[in-house]
């Protein structure tokens, strides 16, 4: 598989020595999970054809998604994030409002 140069799973970072020791475990099992050896723990219906395919095409939206997100100017992300909130924030004032008024 290196030889032809499929992604490898990188290497975790180390744990910082104030976190607690008691995952030392995990830390030990989470090791086995870099380069390949996550392919050893794969479920075999993740190896179906169809399960294949299915990665690939939401592979596919996701590439596509970022290539419109790249394409995007920074000022209209930020105006659509911001209608986003507002739209929310009016809808949970509402809500909040009537249920508190006719709960009375």
């Amino acid at each position: 598989m290196e030889r032809k140069n499929y992604d490898k799973f990188p290497e975790k970072g180390k744990k910082k020595k104030d976190e607690d020791d008691d995952d030392e475990d995990d830390e030990n099992e989470d090791n086995n999970d870099t380069g390949y050896n996550y392919l050893l723990k794969m479920a075999l219906y993740n190896l179906t054809e169809e399960r294949v395919q299915k990665l690939l095409n939401e592979k596919e939206k996701k590439e596509v998604e970022l290539q419109e997100l790249i394409g995007t100017p920074i000022e209209h992300i930020w105006e659509t994030d911001l209608e986003t909130v507002l739209t929310l924030w009016q809808v949970l004032f509402f809500f909040f409002f009537f249920s508190f008024f006719f709960s009375f």
